[in-house]
């Protein structure tokens, strides 16, 4: 679906003629949105929320990041829904968040999606936040801090540079550990897919002229790009970033690489093709559980979540022993005579599939503990509403309509015992904003606003 409005929005650029070449999008205005997040929460910087406009058919002379402040969003919302809590309350839109904007910086036209990670250092900012830009094949930064957000290129502009990425069409992004990864959506004439990755405090985001470091994929573009498995190794934190790639055919192939601090790479690329076993592929934004060892697919042949085992398991030097007659070796022994383990290796095994609204797009996960144990909701964005899966069964347990056609991305902001989740419209050219009450009655979920205008031609 996404695809398909980002091709109509090309078309209809001839249909903007009524204003002039090279105005400025407006700062409270979004326009074909494609990606939305929180920045982390830290001491002396109020959490803010990222929206990116991607401008795609190009009426405005660029794109933009938008900066809000969560809390004073937050508070706008809740003072036009006048406190009304039950499901017959009506949705309210709000046109003016200039209350709530922080800031903005304008990007390159056919921008992606957005991630955030923090930063410290001397001379650096305490948030990075980074764009793909298809437009340029590029990747560029802005900096937060408590005075706003800001272009993070010494000369201040930002719709012209950037690091460069080794593909076209770069789209999906995650940032974690200081490190930011990307990945292109589509292969168009490269054989190839890659995943670029660089080190968030990179010199290169400020004087420019840099480029992300590009690791082969294969013949597959990326879906999807996550961060998981975070632990302390050797004194140090270590975390997995996983890829899924967009592939066809009886193949959905999984990546995943192991990353510390700054882009310090920590194994080698795991990978596997999971189609034949998971009668699935083409899957687009994946999540990663926080507390149990599982992967979240949201998947297009057939619409599905798709659910992966992605637990560790020794890497044995050899496939197989030969040993005495009557003698057994625990699961996790290597052979006799032979080293030790070698390492761990995801076990990417396919636990279920199950049916979806039609054509998700973006997924996130929200942990969840009851009775002390952890469990996870998974929230898939599908064409036109927000569906609630069980992270355990599979099962759909709550659906949210009306949220606006080609939703782009999900970030999740808690609320006391609730969340409350916000969801760009690529079509609609709007942020909706969903309430989660109680994690453990997803069926209460409910819209209860639309941010920024519609586009007229919505």
């Amino acid at each position: 679906m996404r695809r398909g409005l980002v091709w109509l929005a090309l078309l209809c650029a001839a249909c903007a003629q009524e204003i002039d070449e090279g105005d400025p999008l407006p700062e409270g205005r979004f326009h074909y949105p494609t990606g939305v997040t929180l920045t982390p929460e830290l001491e002396g910087l109020p959490q803010r929320l990222l929206v990116v406009s991607s401008n795609t058919d190009l009426r405005y002379r660029a794109g933009r990041v938008h900066a809000f402040d969560a809390a004073a969003l937050d508070a706008l919302v809740d003072g036009a829904t006048g406190g009304c809590e039950g499901a017959d309350c009506p949705v309210v839109e709000i046109f003016d968040l200039e209350p709530a904007l922080v800031g903005s910086v304008e990007i390159g036209s056919l921008a992606g999606e957005i991630a955030a990670t923090a930063l410290d250092g001397a001379g650096l900012p305490p948030v990075r936040a980074f764009v793909p830009i298809r437009g340029t094949r590029t990747v560029v930064a802005v900096d937060l801090d408590a005075a706003g957000i800001r272009c993070a290129e010494l000369d201040g502009d930002c719709r012209e540079g950037g690091a460069g990425f080794a593909r076209e069409d770069p789209f999906v992004v995650v940032a974690h550990l200081g490190t930011v990864f990307v990945g292109h959506v589509t292969l168009f004439r490269d054989r190839t897919g890659a995943l670029g990755f660089a080190s968030a405090a990179a010199d290169f985001w400020r004087t420019g002229g840099g480029a992300l470091t590009a690791i082969d994929l294969g013949p597959t573009a990326v879906g999807g790009l996550a961060v998981g498995n975070c632990r302390e190794e050797g004194g140090e934190q270590t975390c997995t970033v996983y890829v899924n790639g967009r592939s066809g055919g009886d193949a959905q192939r999984l990546f995943a690489l192991d990353f510390s601090a700054n882009a310090v790479l920590e194994s080698p690329l795991f990978s596997r093709n999971v189609g034949p076993l998971q009668r699935g592929a083409d899957s687009r934004g994946i999540a990663v559980s926080p507390a149990r060892e599982r992967a979240y697919l949201a998947q297009r042949n057939p619409d599905a979540l798709a659910i992966v085992d992605v637990s560790r398991m020794p890497e044995l030097p050899s496939d197989g022993c030969i040993v005495p007659e009557g003698v057994e070796l625990p699961p996790d022994a290597g052979c006799p005579d032979l080293p030790p383990p070698t390492g761990e290796r995801p076990a990417f095994a396919p636990i279920a599939l199950s049916p979806a609204p039609g054509r998700p797009i973006a997924a996130a996960v929200i942990e969840r503990a009851p009775a002390g144990e952890a469990s996870d909701l998974v929230v898939l964005a599908t064409t036109r509403s927000l569906a609630f899966f069980d992270g355990a069964t599979g099962a759909l347990v709550g659906n949210v309509p009306g949220i606006g056609s080609g939703p782009a991305a999900i970030a999740v902001r808690q609320r006391g015992e609730g969340f409350r989740l916000y969801v760009p419209s690529f079509g609609r050219s709007t942020l909706a904003v969903i309430d989660l009450p109680d994690p453990f009655r997803p069926d209460q979920a409910r819209l209860v606003a639309q941010l920024g205008r519609p586009r007229e031609d919505s």
